[in-house]
């Protein structure tokens, strides 16, 4: 709603003259299906915020007190969210039409595929029938954002765990998981903050409904299941404690979100058992690289593979594949990136 009344207020400005207003009347006709937009996309973020706020099954320690529901609904009408905030509920959008969409499949199941294939090789699970002997591989997927990755690992037999450390994705995850009742329950406008590149304005205003499958309707193959765990990937799983209790490790756009990627990659290995698997897919993307007062490490693709195999991951194989990530399809601009699908063996 306050970018739909800044859009407003440009096209409204005294400095547009008289003569252009007629050209602009589209434009500011526009702006009321932008209005219907963020009225769809607050829906869907408040149903999230209310299911948090008054889930019944929730552990006491985490239950929002009364009195604080009742101060927040007080400051709603005039709280202001930090741009940093809105910024990453735009990015929260994003993701769940990436994976909780019918229309994102086309970017996630090139590279679920190939993660699939790769463990497939590795361990003897079939998506019918689960694991031969009824214990599932152990894998590991840090850095999970809505936990898309981590639900189809679980049907495909494998006992899961996802990881992740934004208090943004776990929040919008938790609901995805195991809040949503139907298919398509909620109509959201993932692109509609872009307002550059346009070649009609429908194409902005767009609806991707979500979710494309209800997870708590879904049975997993014997054995398999899936969790979740809070916290820095280093913090939680670089401890004695996970030493060697993995069969594999998946890391899908996530190795360039360190300070230091070689801290990941030592945690991979400290997670993995003798045998266990590493499977990679991401560019480079360093995430700190442009935050001055931050620790940033960036190294290249033949130092991270030298650096992983320091730590006892021999890789087996390292291709490349063209990918995009919550790309606008309809868009005049794209990003590919071009990412390295890394599988490593824990020696």
């Amino acid at each position: 709603a306050r970018d739909v009344a800044r859009w407003r207020a440009s096209l409204d400005s005294a400095h547009i003259p008289a003569h252009h207003r007629p050209l602009l009347a589209n434009a500011v006709r526009e702006l009321d299906r932008a209005e219907a937009c963020a009225e769809a996309n607050t829906a869907f973020t408040r149903a999230a915020i209310d299911n948090f706020v008054h889930n019944p099954y929730a552990p006491e320690h985490l239950r929002v007190p009364k009195e604080e529901v009742e101060r927040w609904s007080k400051e709603a009408e005039t709280f202001r969210a930090a741009k940093d905030d809105v910024d990453k509920v735009r990015y929260v959008l994003k993701n769940a039409y990436r994976d909780w969409s019918s229309d994102g499949a086309v970017e996630r199941d090139a590279v679920y595929g190939l993660i699939f294939d790769a463990l497939r090789a590795k361990f003897n699970v079939n998506v019918d029938v689960g694991s031969p002997d009824g214990e599932a591989p152990r894998v590991l997927a840090p850095g999970c954002g809505l936990g898309r990755l981590v639900f189809e690992l679980a049907r495909q037999g494998y006992d899961v765990q996802g990881n992740e450390f934004s208090y943004f994705m776990l929040f919008f995850s938790s609901f995805m998981l195991n809040a949503t009742r139907d298919v398509g329950e909620f109509g959201i406008h993932p692109f509609m903050h872009a307002r550059s590149n346009h070649r009609r304005m429908e194409d902005a205003w767009r609806e991707t409904r979500v979710p494309d499958v209800v997870p708590g309707d879904v049975t997993f193959p014997p054995g398999a299941s899936m969790s979740m765990a809070a916290g820095d990937f280093t913090a939680v799983y670089g401890t004695t404690a996970e030493r060697g209790q993995w069969d594999a490790v998946v890391t899908a756009y996530f190795i360039d979100t360190a300070h230091n990627v070689c801290e990941y990659l030592e945690c991979v290995a400290n997670c993995l058992r003798t045998g266990g698997v590493w499977v990679n897919f991401g560019p480079l993307l360093y995430h700190w690289e442009e935050y001055h007062d931050e620790v940033s490490v960036e190294l290249s693709l033949d130092d991270v593979i030298a650096a992983a195999e320091s730590f006892g991951l021999r890789v087996e194989k390292c291709e490349f594949h063209d990918a995009m990530y919550t790309s606008d399809e309809r868009s005049f601009h794209k990003t590919t990136y071009t990412c390295a699908f890394i599988v490593a063996v824990k020696e």
